[in-house]
């Protein structure tokens, strides 16, 4: 069995029968190990014990000391999991990937094999295929990708219910702009905001702004709206503040150029009739949907010609940062500047 929807998993997990082997694979690290301990917990069941589980790491341990742990019976008797870590197809020699092979199809019915592992792609996608396959006919397959906006947003509040408190959805949307779209760091901050509302209360905005520090996307972001509104006075205080922060000048450009990427391929896509759906797909947008429409609604007001020549106007920052000994907020503000002056006598948007 092979699925990537998450809501297959979830089931799965809640099912009396399991399987003798798994694949968890996926650069979503929180659900990775969240659905792994729900797999350990029905595997060992009633078994459960500090000898129920095992951990393997196959770059300091070899498919023979697996196979040996796959085999040995457990202590107290009953079930037992075999969980392999950071594991890697690719990594695999010729050998021992033959070796791996033979163990899928010979796993004793007490144990329970689980490998984790992170989506290999590019070139190296068909050789995790390959395993996948494997494992598919030995047990089941599961991808985690990462939830989208509304998915991230039902977490949040869940996790709100599980602490006592509720949160409106208006405010897991200023949460998810002001820190990260990272499920174990959304779950670290809504752990202390319901520790400090306290069972029975509602986490609204001013407890996220007091608890919750910005991260640097959400400030670089905030000052791409500043410079987008025209707002030079606003758009110098943020620069200032991020100043102040001591955040990197090469991050915050980065920040800020991904911003005004996103206007001009929304802008391109607006012209050719792509839908917004279309460019989140083309462009691994999901989870940050809300980024390509707010890009859609905000390169409206411009062409294509100032937005190619604020592009062009970043892309030589960057050089200069990465070339000149001169101060990085300087030449950054001079960027702003530039970009204030590029967009502040626009003629109507082709």
């Amino acid at each position: 069995m092979f699925s990537a929807e998450e809501g297959v998993i979830r089931t799965h997990c809640k099912q009396a029968e399991g399987m003798r082997c798994y694949y968890l694979y996926g650069k979503n690290t929180y659900l990775l190990h969240y659905y792994a301990g729900k797999l350990i917990e029905r595997a060992v069941g009633d078994s459960a014990s500090p000898f129920s589980t095992v951990y393997f790491d196959l770059e300091e341990q070899s498919i023979e000391q697996l196979a040996e742990a796959v085999w040995a019976a457990p202590f107290f008797g009953g079930n037992k999991c075999v969980v392999v870590r950071r594991f890697s197809p690719s990594a695999l020699s010729a050998k021992a990937t033959e070796q791996l092979k033979g163990l899928l199809n010979d796993i004793p019915e007490y144990t329970t094999l689980v490998f984790l592992g992170t989506d290999a792609g590019g070139k190296k996608a068909a050789l995790k295929k390959g395993f996948s396959s494997w494992v598919d006919k030995a047990g089941a397959v599961f991808e985690l990708i990462d939830r989208d906006r509304n998915g991230l947003v039902k977490f949040l509040q869940t996790l709100a219910i599980k602490g006592g408190c509720t949160i409106h959805a208006s405010s897991c949307a200023l949460l998810l702009d002001r820190t990260s779209t990272d499920m174990q760091l959304l779950s670290q901050e809504m752990h202390k905001l319901c520790a400090y509302v306290g069972k029975g209360g509602e986490i609204q905005p001013q407890h996220i702004r007091l608890l919750c520090a910005e991260q640097v996307e959400y400030s670089v972001f905030d000052l791409s709206r500043c410079i987008l509104r025209q707002d030079d006075q606003d758009a110098l205080e943020r620069l200032r503040s991020l100043q102040e922060q001591r955040e990197e000048p090469v991050a915050v450009l980065a920040v800020l150029s991904a911003a005004f990427v996103d206007l001009y391929r929304a802008k391109i896509a607006a012209i050719a009739r792509k839908t917004q759906q279309q460019v989140a797909e083309d462009f691994g947008y999901r989870g940050q949907e809300f980024r390509v429409r707010n890009a859609f609604r905000d390169s409206e007001r411009f062409s294509v010609t100032h937005l190619r020549r604020c592009l062009s106007l970043l892309m030589d920052t960057d050089q200069k940062l990465k070339t000149s000994s001169v101060d990085g907020f300087s030449l950054l503000q001079q960027l702003v500047l530039q970009m204030l002056r590029v967009l502040s006598n626009l003629p109507s948007p082709s």
